[in-house]
């Protein structure tokens, strides 16, 4: 009889090398924590200081403003320092973040414009972190591992996703919103630890060989230096994902910065059963990340892009039909999200790193990032105008219809991937696409 797997053999080989296992570990910790947050800060402000929606949207607006802000540099750290100093200083700057406001929260002083500062350290650590680590997961792993490394990445994710609002409903229900924010600094902390495992494979190749120059001309020259938007841009395949991706957090932002006043105000759950709503839905998220791969495989890369995106935008549908319970709604709709997520995740985050250069990773990844994030504080805003105005049922259903229209973007890459797929393995890279680094140059 055949052993049980709980690791695909892509994964397995990440897993074998030390250095990914450690940081891996951490940024899941980290995850958690940051999970915790995610309920307990709008949470803060909901219940505790009685903000408006549009106040509560604008908390996530400035996070990811602030995110979106610091992309470009963070690209360029990510592919000219070493990434191990850049994920350290990152996690150092969000928990020292967080701490502030959970020990002002005990306190008893806490306010809105605290609150929103501390997202915009958190926003700026987030995109600096995470592009360091995006650049320096392809210098560790290659071939099916590094797939498996963003497969195990993605389900850390919503992991966290699942565990934590649980867990912040309960420590909120417990020790009071202010010391439950205290957890996530703490797990920053931990994740800084984890980094240090990192050594010199994930140090870019031109730090490594010591052949960094002072020189402006040359300095113009290097990858670093280039324009993360504009080489987006240019890559046919990474345009296409990077407007999909704008498109549909634009459509789920506007849902995601009134949903939690939406949940307690007209649907009347708590927020222990909001956590667990969110927790059982968002385990889905796993499943959906260890699909991504057969799924890419069987439907297409293509084609498990477009499906993706189209069917996470339509899942907030179901939180407006008048049939099924609150809770019944609420995790069914973060079920199917958390399925149809990870799979556009995980598919696209493969493609980028396989057709894009090893000196040129940050700054296709902070590209892709910076595309797909700049719509994010736009989405918050509409989402509060929209709900101030005509209500949150009306918010809800336009940003659905938004993130559906997201699959727009993707039906060209469903006929150019099929036909990278089919061809052999030594074909050239004009033979499909446009672009400096389209699929055909590195699709097996």
């Amino acid at each position: 009889m055949r052993r049980l797997q709980i690791f695909p053999d892509s994964e397995r080989s990440a897993l074998q090398l030390r250095e990914f296992r450690w940081v891996w570990c951490g940024e899941s910790m980290s995850l958690i924590g940051s999970q915790i947050s995610v309920l307990a800060l709008p949470t803060l402000l909901v219940l505790s200081l009685h903000a408006s929606p549009l106040q509560v949207s604008f908390l996530s607006a400035a996070q990811y403003a602030a995110l979106i802000a610091m992309m470009a540099p963070a690209g360029r750290l990510a592919d000219s320092q070493n990434p191990r100093r850049v994920m350290m200083a990152a996690n150092a700057a969000r928990a020292a973040a967080v701490l502030v406001v959970a020990v002002t929260a005990i306190l008893g002083q806490i306010s809105v414009v605290l609150v929103i500062c501390a997202a915009l350290v958190i926003g700026a650590g987030q995109a600096v972190g995470d592009t360091a680590w995006s650049a320096a997961l392809p210098r560790l792993l290659h071939g099916p591992a590094m797939a498996g490394g963003n497969s195990l990445s993605a389900q850390s994710q919503y992991l966290a996703f699942s565990v934590g609002p649980p867990i912040a409903g309960l420590l909120i229900g417990t020790i009071g919103r202010g010391p439950a924010v205290l957890v996530d600094a703490a797990t920053f902390i931990v994740a800084a630890a984890c980094v240090t495992a990192l050594r010199q494979a994930a140090t870019p190749a031109r730090l490594s060989a010591g052949t960094d120059s002072a020189d402006p001309a040359e300095q113009a020259e290097k990858p670093q230096s280039r324009s993360a938007l504009r080489y987006v841009w240019h890559t046919a395949d990474l345009r296409a994902v990077a407007f999909a991706s704008a498109t549909a957090n634009l459509g789920h932002q506007i849902i995601q910065g009134i949903y939690i006043v939406f949940v307690y105000r007209v649907l009347g759950l708590s927020p222990t059963l909001l956590g667990i709503a969110f927790g059982i839905g968002s385990a889905a998220g796993i499943l959906g990340a260890r699909l991504a791969a057969p799924a890419a495989r069987r439907f297409g890369r293509g084609a498990a892009l477009l499906l993706s995106t189209t069917l996470a935008g339509a899942s907030w549908l179901i939180v407006l039909l008048p049939g099924p319970p609150a809770f019944v709604a609420v995790t069914a709709a973060a079920a199917i999200i958390s399925l149809s997520m990870p799979l556009f995740g995980v598919v696209q985050a493969t493609l980028r790193q396989e057709i894009t250069p090893e000196d040129s990773q940050g700054i296709a990844a902070a590209g892709i990032s910076a595309i797909a994030l700049s719509s994010v504080p736009v989405g918050f805003l509409i989402g509060g105008v929209i709900a101030s105005v005509v209500g949150l049922r009306i918010a809800i259903l336009t940003g659905s219809v938004v993130a559906m229209s997201s699959g727009i973007w993707c039906v060209p890459l469903v006929a150019r991937l099929r036909r990278a797929e089919r061809l052999p393995a030594n074909a050239k890279p004009s033979d499909v696409g446009d672009g400096p680094h389209t699929l055909a140059k590195l699709e097996r």
